[in-house]
């Protein structure tokens, strides 16, 4: 099964959010905005996380961690019957108060409060003593039949569970999916071993803490399934051969009639037997087959050699980093083997896995943090993954789905800016969008922006900052895009209005002297198109009569425009119109 929506009440930093959740999550945001209190509510609701008096919002004394589930297994259909809906999804909230322990809760279809006593236990207490008058069952009274009250109790019983039905069937009477006061499947705390695996990689982690053989850590687990596994035929030799080897140990000759034929353990066990000859007890000494698997724990070594054999701590951070997460590659595709056909337990752990990554980027060059994107895109196939980062080279614009900004507002709370709609209705749009991020993938350092600049082409692109910096009003916390045209900048603001990011748009009007009254009129078309994307709330649009290199002042030419635009700038007075138009998008 796969998370489909969290939702977080008094938790940490966020006072409520309810958000949807995709297989692969990007979760952005400025220091100390709350992305890692995101990724710690899974750990509380999966891992129970001790709570502490700091992770209740602003002084609360209650909060809550509800996740919906979909895509459930037959298996896990089976365990969770009891919440599972039509669309077979389910829905489990985990609540923990400031005095108390935490409790699971589902939701179970009920009948609404008004109609509580039309459940089947509700309605077995009102069975136990039929009162027409002064129980609910005064409802069923005009529906009996004239030979009720002769009937045997019996009877009396089946055809008040004949009216119940006919009566709900009647009245329209349908039961919603509430949560239940009861625990989870009926015992405290039973949820966290049966609802999936969750896999954590915080920001600064020791590696070789992970090379320990406990059964918590990841080798440990690898170690665990793969060298203890039944299929591994060199390892259930050794343990068979160690056996046969305790059992010689073992073995007593009993036919051996002089002493000095004993084998030496066989002479000891009879020199003690002597000495205890008046309690009338005998010693026996046996050779127990020790615990093969902690035995060879002891004798493990992990070396890695890059040119000189050592272990992992005296590795580099990015060798180090790189490791960790092929561990965590490599057990979730191991583990991801189907439930063993011999497993007939009605009630089994679900199989889900969940893997949450903080900062994965950290200690790796630039190519090596694209790989890692990919093969988060390919772990999050048939897993979920979620992923804080500061990194744009783990953003794909094309995911954008996935893509999950963190806030915090003047209040202190926490906030969520995420795009579930189809942003591109047209195939032409999605198709452009595509190109437009094979060209450029460094456009998605947007996300990361304070504000960003939208501009039409190249010389736009390299002259506005830096006017910028000589003006001295240039901002690193802006960044500028490069559109590719003035048709493409609607695009990028119907992105930016639904992740609430500021902006400012820049575009050419595009009335030039000796313009075709066609060619003005695709001009206003794509004027229009800008102006009706707007949202004043967010952002604003610059206009350039007729174009950015006449408010410039120059219009070079050539195939290096870009380039003959910057020594302009370099060695001229900057117009004073052009000198207010990017103060206004710097500083206004």
């Amino acid at each position: 099964m796969k998370i489909s929506n969290i939702k977080l009440h008094n938790w940490k930093s966020f006072k409520d959010l309810d958000i949807s959740i995709n297989d692969l999550m990007i979760i952005i945001g400025q220091n100390n905005h709350g992305k890692s209190n995101l990724l710690s509510s899974l750990l509380f609701f999966f891992d129970g996380i001790k709570i502490k008096e700091d992770d209740y919002f602003k002084g609360t004394e209650e909060l809550f961690v509800e996740i919906e589930f979909k895509e459930l297994t037959n298996e896990e259909q089976t365990t969770f019957s009891k919440y599972v809906t039509e669309a077979c999804e389910m829905k489990v909230r985990k609540t923990v108060k400031m005095s108390g322990n935490p409790t699971y809760n589902g939701y179970t279809k009920r009948y609404s409060e008004e109609n509580a006593w039309l459940e089947d236990d509700e309605f077995k207490k009102l069975l136990r003593n039929i009162d027409f008058e002064n129980s609910p069952l005064s409802k069923l009274k005009k529906m009996i039949s004239s030979e009720f009250e002769g009937n045997s109790k019996t009877k009396q019983v089946e055809e008040l569970k004949s009216l119940r039905e006919e009566y709900i069937r009647s009245h329209g009477i349908e039961k919603n999916y509430v949560l239940e006061e009861s625990n989870f499947l009926g015992k405290a705390n039973i949820a966290q071993g049966l609802l999936g695996d969750v896999y954590y990689l915080p920001a600064l982690k020791d590696t070789s803490d992970e090379l320990n053989l406990k059964a918590s850590s990841m080798f440990g687990k690898l170690y665990n399934e793969i060298l203890l596994s039944d299929v591994n035929q060199n390892y259930s030799q050794a343990v068979r051969n160690l056996q046969d080897a305790i059992s010689v140990l073992n073995q007593r000759n009993a036919s051996v009639e002089k002493e000095e034929d004993l084998d030496e353990i066989s002479k000891l066990e009879n020199d003690l037997s002597n000495q205890l000859k008046d309690w009338g007890t005998e010693v026996k000494i046996q050779f127990k087959t020790p615990d093969v698997p902690e035995v060879m724990k002891s004798y493990i070594e992990i070396l890695f050699d890059d040119g000189v054999e050592t272990d992992i701590s005296h590795k580099g951070n990015g060798l180090q980093r790189t490791f960790y997460l092929s561990l965590i590659k490599l057990l979730a595709e191991r583990s991801s083997k189907e439930v063993s056909e011999n497993e007939t337990s009605t009630r089994q752990a679900s199989k889900s896995k969940y893997f949450l990554f903080e900062e994965p980027e950290l200690f790796l060059h630039p190519q090596a943090q694209k790989q890692l994107f990919d093969d988060l895109v390919s772990l999050s196939e048939g897993n979920q993954v979620f992923v804080t980062t500061h990194s744009n080279n783990l953003i794909d614009l094309e995911k954008y789905k996935s893509i999950c900004i963190v806030r915090k507002t003047d209040s202190g709370e926490s906030e969520v800016s995420k795009c579930d709609e189809e942003l591109f209705q047209q195939e032409n749009d999605r198709d452009k969008w595509k190109y437009l991020n094979w060209i450029n993938a460094e456009r998605s350092e947007l996300f990361f922006a304070d504000k960003v600049i939208l501009v039409e082409g190249d010389t736009e692109a390299v002259s506005i900052p830096s006017i910028a910096k000589k003006l001295g009003v240039y901002k690193h916390s802006f960044t500028i895009i490069n559109c590719g045209s003035k048709d493409n900048i609607p695009l990028y603001m119907k992105l930016l209005n639904k992740f609430k990011i500021p902006y400012v748009a820049i575009y050419d009007v595009d009335h030039q002297e000796g313009k075709s009254i066609e060619a003005i009129a695709v001009s206003d078309r794509s004027t229009r198109a800008i102006r009706e994307c707007l949202d004043e709330s967010l952002g604003s649009t610059i206009s350039m009569e007729n174009d950015f290199e006449d408010v410039l002042g120059y219009r070079p030419s050539g195939n290096s425009k870009p380039l003959a635009a910057l020594e302009w700038i370099n060695n001229n007075q900057i117009p004073v119109i052009l000198e207010n138009k990017i103060n206004e998008i710097y500083v206004n």
